[in-house]
């Protein structure tokens, strides 16, 4: 199973994969996560939740390449997509996501203590739909 992980993690820019978890836009220009930290929580792409199920796939396998889809950039969405409103898919994936990583090294728990995902993971617990908050725990 690893050795599939790696097939889709070396076909695939994961860098491509996290931007895929960004907002559309309205003009030509690519999204930068640094824009869509700093906005209100707009609506996810379409794409946002197979790009999320695809990065979770790629977690599950080895800490490498958990390091793969930290260093590309995913981890500072998250936390936008676990306050977006009325999209419990989307929240579930992403708890289930930052659960995987939670289970890994502590450099990797380190990356999400430093993307700030446990305060939001906690609200979660208190607010959110069974589902998620199921989700949420595993993650905590």
């Amino acid at each position: 199973r690893p050795e599939c992980i790696q097939a889709v993690a070396e076909c695939i820019p994961l860098e491509s994969l996290a931007q895929l978890l960004l907002p559309p836009t309205d003009s030509n220009s690519a999204p930068s996560l640094a824009v869509y930290s700093a906005s209100p929580s707009p609506p996810p792409s379409k794409a946002a939740l197979p790009a999320l199920r695809t990065l979770g796939n790629i977690v599950s396998g080895t800490d490498q390449q958990t390091d793969l889809v930290i260093s590309s950039g995913a981890l500072p969405t998250l936390n936008r997509l676990l306050c977006v409103p009325n999209r419990r898919a989307i929240k579930k994936e992403a708890c289930w996501l930052i659960s995987n990583i939670a289970a890994g090294t502590q450099g990797q728990i380190q990356a999400l203590v430093t993307a700030d995902l446990f305060a939001t993971l906690v609200w979660l617990l208190e607010t959110a739909e069974f589902e998620v908050r199921r989700e949420a725990s595993w993650a905590v």
